[in-house]
């Protein structure tokens, strides 16, 4: 019963998992794409690369670099990254199966599941009615652990071998019953749950062939009752019999034994205790000597890549800092089949543990740590993809010159052009030497999109923002394929260097598809885009209130804005603004149940009747106070914050994994944006929503004391001081009004239905 070598063993060995808790337990899946790239991500793993990003997860960096470098991934890697991202962050994310039918099957993630008790019970079944004892794969292990003791491999395996002695000897001869007997005894010890069993030595009568499964079968019943010495002997003894079937396999179940017991046989390790996976290292030591002889062992050529990639599993463990070096050199070039799964996969894991790759979320892409990563740099440099990931993810100044000092020395290497690039400023002294050399990088580069995305950037901070709407302009007309969020990236490059507004209007809109869609088939209406939002909140009013009644504008967008507007125009004190946008109102669907139509349309006629600025302020408030509280930022549902909101900001503070964003857009007028900064300044100081609605009707009541409106304003007020946004003067507001209602009103329905104030 040969047993294939399948990941199913070097997972217990890698991880042998908590109850509460799977090894390949990653985050949920995640639609924040500065996190990771366009989906589906097979088109990723084809090359189609989009807009790289240095926030990215290590293990979307590894392919950028193999594909900037001019080494594509062969379709087996392919299918390994995939894998890759289908453990650590879900399927959905990867590939829609339904989206693509006809697509060719990952071999990683979507080959026939062996189910091992159902296949060796299923050929036990062809050659026997007697009952079979109970089988199951996994044991219990210590500090509430389990195991795959019996793994599926190893019963398809034997059910395989039943066959074949089947063949040979006749279902009904003595051997064969024999070798059941046997094979039975030996894996009513996967459980652990009955009491060990190891098969008799077979009859002497018995042919050779079954003579020597008999050995075999004892030595693996051994392993799994935790027999380990005598397995081990067993193993070795079985190894040097050359007219065993099993002498070959058997030196590699030598090394998987004391891989084994090393992850149980723990010395002084504490009971019950949770955390980091704990081995014996003495034994892993063991383990790596004797693989390394069997692999200079010519007759162990068959066990070669099994051998191999149980030694990988060890180096992991015993010598990382080696293993990240090896690893890294091997995924330069194109991998085996069979492997860039595993190497990828523990590369990336081996990175987030160096010092110089701090991160301190498991949830969040890593970042470099400034002293690490200084201190780092010359043992780094000998390992080119070790390097150019952890120098593209720090953010310091020291890995900007390296990386320009890398490049110069290498003008010709694509990856480390791109990382100098992405460390640009537009007033660097070398940004006209890199934007040369990027300009030069040809459209059907897979690190074309990285590029186009910072040359432009770099124009824009440059305010060449004629070259900008050309080249981007031109892009968009072309018939390349853009990736649907790296094309969301440009537009917004495009918004930022638009001529005027209605230019600008045209690249504020976003598809109405979630991210993780993938493209935007099948989606409603578009939206206004963060940075189309951001973008109407800089100009003055006057102009937000242009961009509202333009054509270009479409009709959802101006439904998702304009109570924001009118509420901007409210604090600003421009009724006249308000009151022009007041046919939108019943549009809003802000209404909370119970507030008819009709009422509304009487609170809105009060507001337009008011006569003075404070009546109109009071009469606004009152009139928001019956709807659910929003913003006075452009599509923002909630109710905001004291000094929330901010001006847009300098390329000072800009960070390369996001668009430029100007103090204010270009197309303003030096009036316009000394307007909207006065403007930006008075929302800036206005306190919190529940702050505000308070402060306006408290005054209003201590003027209006008669005013029937007052009662409720009151109520409404010292309520929503216990819902929305409070802060350090939230409080004593609330205790204010609360005091002047129940002093001055105590007999309302309004004072007796307040009994907190919060």
């Amino acid at each position: 019963m040969r047993v294939a070598l399948s990941a199913a063993f070097l997972t217990s060995f890698f991880c042998v998992a908590p109850i509460l808790q799977s090894c390949s337990e990653g985050p949920e899946p995640f639609s924040d794409f500065t996190l990771h790239p366009d989906v589906p991500l097979e088109k990723y793993a084809a090359g189609r690369l989009g807009i790289v990003q240095p926030t990215f997860a290590r293990s979307y960096l590894v392919v950028a670099y193999r594909y900037f470098s001019g080494v594509p991934l062969t379709k087996d890697e392919q299918f390994g990254a995939q894998a890759v991202w289908t453990e650590r962050i879900g399927d959905n994310n990867v590939t829609d199966a339904s989206a693509n039918p006809d697509r060719e099957k990952n071999p990683y993630t979507e080959k026939h599941i062996l189910n091992g008790p159902e296949i060796w019970l299923g050929a036990r079944k062809q050659i026997t009615p007697e009952p079979a004892p109970n089988v199951e794969s996994t044991k219990d292990g210590p500090n509430y652990t389990n195991y795959i003791n019996c793994s599926d491999d190893a019963m398809e395996n034997a059910a395989r071998t039943l066959a074949a002695r089947v063949k040979s000897f006749g279902k009904d001869s003595v051997g064969v019953k024999e070798w059941l007997r046997a094979q039975d005894t030996a894996f009513i010890n996967c459980s652990g749950k009955e009491k060990p069993a190891i098969p008799e030595p077979a009859p002497a009568s018995l042919p050779a062939t079954l003579q020597f499964d008999r050995e075999y079968q004892i030595a693996a019943a051994r392993m799994y009752t935790d027999q380990f010495d005598a397995a081990e002997k067993a193993f070795e003894k079985i190894a040097t019999e050359q007219e065993s079937p099993w002498h070959e396999i058997a030196s590699y179940l030598v090394a998987r034994n004391l891989v084994r017991r090393a992850t149980l046989d723990i010395p002084g390790a504490p009971a019950n205790q949770y955390g980091p996976q704990q081995f014996n290292n003495d034994l892993l030591a063991r383990a790596e000597s004797k693989i390394q002889g069997f692999l200079g062992d010519p007759h162990q050529k068959s066990m070669k890549q099994p051998l191999a990639a149980l030694l990988d599993r060890l180096e992991f463990h015993l010598h990382p800092e080696s293993q990240t070096s090896a690893l890294s050199q091997r995924l330069r070039a194109p991998t085996p089949d069979g492997r860039f799964y595993y190497w990828l996969s523990d590369y990336t894991r081996l990175l987030d543990s160096r010092a110089d790759a701090n991160h301190s979320d498991f949830y969040s892409p890593g970042k470099t740590e400034p002293q690490s990563y200084v201190t780092a740099t010359p043992e780094r440099q000998k390992d080119d993809l070790t390097d150019w990931i952890l120098t593209f993810q720090a953010d310091d100044d020291s890995a900007t010159q390296h990386a320009l000092q890398v490049w110069r020395a290498h003008t010709n290497s694509v990856p480390w052009l791109l990382l100098v690039l992405a460390k640009t400023n537009s007033a660097a002294p070398y940004s006209a030497e890199v934007l040369a050399a990027a300009d030069n990088i040809p459209r059907n580069s897979p690190a074309y999109f990285t590029v186009f995305y910072h040359r432009m950037r770099l124009r824009n901070a440059a305010r060449q923002f004629t070259e900008v709407r050309a080249f981007i302009d031109s892009l968009l007309k072309s018939a390349v394929e853009i990736p649907r969020v790296s094309k969301e990236e440009l537009l917004d490059l495009r918004l930022d260097a638009a001529a005027d507004l209605d230019d600008a209007l045209h690249f504020a809109m976003s598809s109405g598809c979630p991210p993780e869609q993938g493209d935007d088939s099948g989606c409603g209406l578009q939206t206004l885009s963060p940075h189309g939002a951001a973008m109407m909140n800089s100009l003055p009013l006057d102009e937000i209130v242009r961009a509202f009644h333009t054509s270009t504008l479409p009709e959802n967008a101006k439904t998702q804005i304009g109570r924001n507007i009118w509420m901007r125009a409210v604090l600003l004190n421009r009724h006249d603004v308000a009151q022009s946008l007041d046919s939108q109102i019943p549009s809003w669907g802000a209404t909370p149940q119970g507030i008819k139509p009709e009422y509304i349309a009487d609170l809105l006629k009060q507001y337009e009747t008011a006569a003075t600025t404070e009546e109109k302020q009071f009469a606004a408030v009152f009139l928001l106070q019956h709807q659910y509280a929003f913003g006075y930022e452009m599509g923002m549902p909630e109710p905001w914050c004291a000094s929330l909101s901010g001006p847009w900001h300098d390329e000072t503070a800009y960070n390369t994994a996001k668009p430029f964003v100007r103090a204010a857009p270009a197309f303003l007028t030096p009036e316009q944006i000394k307007q909207a900064g006065a403007e930006r300044a008075t929302l800036d100081t206005t306190d919190s929503q529940a702050n505000y609605y308070v402060k306006v009707v408290f005054e209003f009541a201590q003027k209006h004391p008669d005013d029937p409106r007052v009662p409720e304003a009151l109520s409404r007020a010292v309520k929503n001081t216990d819902r929305n946004c409070n802060n350090s003067r939230t409080s004593a507001l609330s205790k204010k009004a609360f005091v002047l209602l129940h002093n001055n009103y105590p007999n309302t329905s309004w004072a007796k239905n307040t009994e907190y104030w919060y």
